[in-house]
């Protein structure tokens, strides 16, 4: 499994699992066979109702027949934060180069691509005599923009500024920045409601990972930045400061 590391919330560099290409490939296949089964779940209530020829004409019950599995893809990575179903089962995610969560258009634009980056009807045009044999070579795009990118990015990906990881580490990106707060806690540091819900996410990555591995020269160069960016004083160990502003910021935020 590959690592990259990138810069997030204050320049703070998170090391991120690539996603490997086996996993990205059940999650497309899982997907493909929700789409498969909406197909004929579907097609078989519109016999029943409408009988066999009810798609003979491409019209407008045959479009929206087809609208969901044109959107799938696009849909399901808006509304789940970067996961189809297949990604979610397969817990791997889209996020953007520098680790954030993409926006609609950069999901958009990897959605406009997937047939160019994964044209699998080119192998069926191919059987039909509907397409030169030497036209099947372009199913492979995709799959060596994979393996020659350096984050295992396909067209779309490069082209959206996105990449797919795998969620499902030790001490991943998602970790939560909520903990415990006692109610009568009192915050030192208010500058903290400065910082994004994201930046403290990966404070308590930062924290995790740190502490896991006794970086103490990791996590104050980390504190470094930190009280630079809030201007704070401190005498407070890096890992207490980072336990300090994540307790402020959950208790502010509650109030």
């Amino acid at each position: 499994m590959g690592i990259v590391k990138l810069n997030t919330g204050f320049n703070i560099e998170v090391d991120f699992n690539i996603a490997p290409f086996h996993k990205r490939l059940f999650a497309w296949g899982l997907d493909v066979l929700m789409l498969i089964a909406y197909l004929m779940i579907i097609g078989k209530l519109l016999n029943g109702f409408l009988g066999d020829g009810w798609d003979a004409d491409f019209g407008w019950i045959s479009v929206l027949y087809w609208i969901p599995v044109l959107l799938y893809t696009l849909v399901c990575e808006v509304m789940l934060n970067g996961q189809t179903i297949g990604k979610k089962v397969l817990h791997i995610k889209v996020i953007t180069i520098d680790g954030g969560q993409p926006s609609i258009s950069q999901y958009l634009l990897r959605w406009m691509f997937k047939t160019i980056d994964f044209p699998y009807w080119l192998l069926f045009a191919v059987i039909e005599g509907k397409w030169p044999w030497y036209t099947i070579f372009f199913v492979f795009g995709g799959l060596v923009c994979f393996i020659y990118s350096a984050k295992s990015q396909r067209i779309g990906d490069l082209l959206a500024g996105t990449m797919v990881i795998d969620t499902r580490t030790q001490s991943s990106w998602q970790d939560t920045a909520f903990i415990a707060v006692e109610n009568d806690y009192i915050p030192l540091f208010p500058q903290v409601m400065k910082m994004s819900d994201r930046d403290m996410n990966t404070i308590r990555q930062v924290l995790n990972s740190a502490a896991s591995t006794r970086d103490y020269a990791y996590a104050n160069r980390i504190c470094t930045k930190i009280k630079s960016a809030l201007q704070i004083q401190s005498d407070m160990d890096a890992f207490e400061l980072m336990e300090v502003l994540l307790k402020d910021y959950n208790y502010i935020s509650s109030r």
